[in-house]
């Protein structure tokens, strides 16, 4: 860094922010296709939940290289499935595993699905590879795909907006991958 400045920022200035949308990942119902065939050309491989991280984000590797390796799989797609609650609170190994296959996904397009399902069924897969989507989560007889949708303004005035203290403990993340705390005085 040659040069730092620093400068006040009013909540007046805080709040003209506002005017841009904040995103999120929302899961939405895609329709269910009618008595889905049973996939050809599709290897599964299911991941359980839970686990050392670092071994089982090792283990997934190592399965998705394998697979992509391979000549014989040059026509075939590995579906993952998971069982983490990817829609909801997801299990931190979990939701580590689809940002590995995420990655993966954009190296190899339509090569790899990732299918996180509430409870394991040959038709829940059927028709999660059916919707033609490389990520879905299969809830009972629901298919949904993730999508990106505007975050609205809370409308709960019960509790109040959280306030910006100025003098308080600010942390600093950088391009060193360590974490540092400035303390204001």
């Amino acid at each position: 860094v040659d040069d730092l400045r620093l400068q006040r920022m009013s909540p007046d200035q805080l709040a003209t922010t506002a005017d841009e949308p904040l995103y999120r990942i929302g899961w939405t119902q895609l329709p269910t296709p009618q008595n889905p065939a049973a996939p050809g050309g599709v290897t599964v491989a299911r991941v359980a939940p839970g686990g050392e991280l670092r071994t089982r984000l090792a283990e997934v590797l190592e399965l998705t290289q394998q697979f992509l390796g391979d000549p014989a799989n040059d026509d075939a797609r590995l579906a993952v499935v998971t069982q983490g609650s990817i829609t909801d609170r997801p299990d931190p190994v979990t939701a580590a595993v689809w940002g590995l296959l995420r990655s993966a996904q954009t190296e190899h397009p339509d090569r790899l699905l990732l299918i996180d399902a509430d409870t394991w069924s040959e038709s829940a897969l059927a028709s999660a590879v059916a919707t033609g989507e490389p990520q879905v989560a299969v809830r009972g007889s629901e298919v949904l795909a993730p999508r990106l949708t505007v975050v609205t303004p809370s409308t709960d005035t019960t509790t109040a907006p959280p306030v910006w203290d100025p003098n308080g403990t600010v942390l600093i993340t950088g391009a060193s991958g360590t974490l540092g705390r400035l303390v204001a005085r």
